[in-house]
């Protein structure tokens, strides 16, 4: 392995000196070798908050020295195993044991792109950056920038003293990088840019820094209130945001890190139905039926469905159809909703079309007896966007008690 990435640091080494950093420009292809399944950012809301048009615009990741005896190379690989595409990188972490430096901005050309080249084969992107202390050299401070700018660093964190703001200001204007500042008040950084931002435990009162919050550490995703505050962020627009999941210290840094996401997950539930309800009440939340076919496509459909059922039930059933997307939605959908009436019709009857908006667990349905039960979104699990919504009475009233 330590011939492999020094090899891949030279070769990249050469590739930089006409290529852009590490926010797009030619670079060398990679082979992956993340373990997250192709499409996973369609399942969990650890990745799929970061979309900015379906979900909220929030960067979900775990501070790299979180595992205090690995490099950021390794803490990389645990990231991408828990199912996260962000990492927060530390100016206090040494990179790999093939460069045993710290991830700062002295690091030379062929190192830097020996990182962003390991950071592409995970599918991770270090997307905050720590400074335990940031430079007093006005140059220093202008490579830092350039530095994170090409790492592909979205948010500078760190805790610089008030006089040094308005210089910080302009360098991050400049880079096109944001700067959460640490231990700071919305009232200390009146009238910076928004580049300049704050970094805060959570929860925090939403009200106070809304327009400001760049960085969130939370450092116990199991808390009481993280619900609400999540909610309060994204009814009050905060993005884009970079929310750094912590564990608890357990001795199993890996296992803690994963109930932490897993609690991160279950506390958002409440933002995400909202952001259902929001859809729902868009021209995207309609439910999208056969009127919007041809008479030929319908044709079509028509000819292409069986008569008879391969098996013939033993008993009714009936089966909630769901045809919600958190996005402008397959334009196959009206397809399958008519080729599942057409399913339903007995002698060119339809038996039963009783159809309305569920607004209790904001999900647009279809009911319809006489076909195999299935359950989506609302009863269960989606298999687009890990809802849950615990309606039991609900179950009860469609299905009736033993009928599984």
């Amino acid at each position: 392995m330590r011939t492999l990435f020094v090899f891949v640091m030279i070769a990249a080494a050469a590739l930089t000196q006409n290529a852009p950093g590490g926010r797009g420009g030619n670079q060398p292809a990679v082979i992956s070798q993340s373990v997250r399944p192709s499409g996973s950012s369609l399942g969990t809301i650890r990745l799929g908050a970061q979309d900015d048009k379906i979900w909220f615009g929030w960067k979900v990741g775990i501070p790299a020295a979180a595992f205090k005896n690995l490099t950021f190379a390794e803490a990389a690989v645990k990231a991408d195993a828990l199912g996260l595409g962000s990492i927060e990188g530390f100016d206090t972490q040494k990179i790999s044991p093939e460069i045993p430096k710290n991830l700062t901005w002295h690091l030379l050309p062929g190192e830097r792109a020996a990182i962003n080249y390991k950071l592409r084969e995970v599918n991770v992107k270090m997307v905050a950056y720590h400074v335990a202390n940031m430079p007093a050299d006005a140059d220093a401070r202008r490579k830092l920038f350039e530095f994170a700018k090409a790492m592909g660093v979205e948010t500078i964190i760190a805790s610089p003293d008030a006089a040094s703001l308005a210089d910080l200001d302009k360098l991050a204007t400049e880079a096109d990088v944001n700067l959460a500042v640490e231990k700071t008040t919305a009232a200390a950084i009146e009238g910076r840019s928004k580049r300049i931002g704050i970094a805060a435990d959570a929860p925090v009162d939403v009200a106070a820094v809304k327009t400001r919050l760049m960085a969130v550490k939370v450092r116990d995703a199991a808390a009481k209130g993280l619900a609400d505050f999540y909610l309060a962020m994204y009814r009050s627009g905060v993005k884009p945001v970079y929310i750094s999941i912590e564990g608890t210290g357990a001795a199993d840094t890996y296992a803690d890190l994963a109930k932490s996401i897993a609690a991160f997950e279950k506390a958002m539930l409440p933002a995400m139905t909202a952001r259902v309800k929001q859809m729902l009440d868009s021209p995207e939340g309609k439910i999208r039926g056969p009127e919007r076919l041809s008479a030929d496509i319908k044709q079509q459909i028509d000819a292409a469905i069986p008569r008879q059922p391969v098996v013939k039930p033993k008993k009714p059933r009936k089966l909630l159809v769901t045809d919600v997307q958190m996005y402008s939605g397959h334009s196959s959908i009206p397809h399958g909703n008519f080729m599942l009436e057409l399913l339903w019709l007995d002698d060119g009857r339809l038996l039963v079309t009783n159809r309305f908006d569920l607004r209790g667990c904001s999900i647009g349905l279809r009911i319809r007896p006489r076909v195999p039960l299935g359950f989506a979104s609302c009863l269960g699990t989606s298999r687009t966007q890990n809802f849950r919504f615990r309606l039991p009475a609900l179950y009860r009233a469609l299905v009736g008690e033993g009928n599984h």
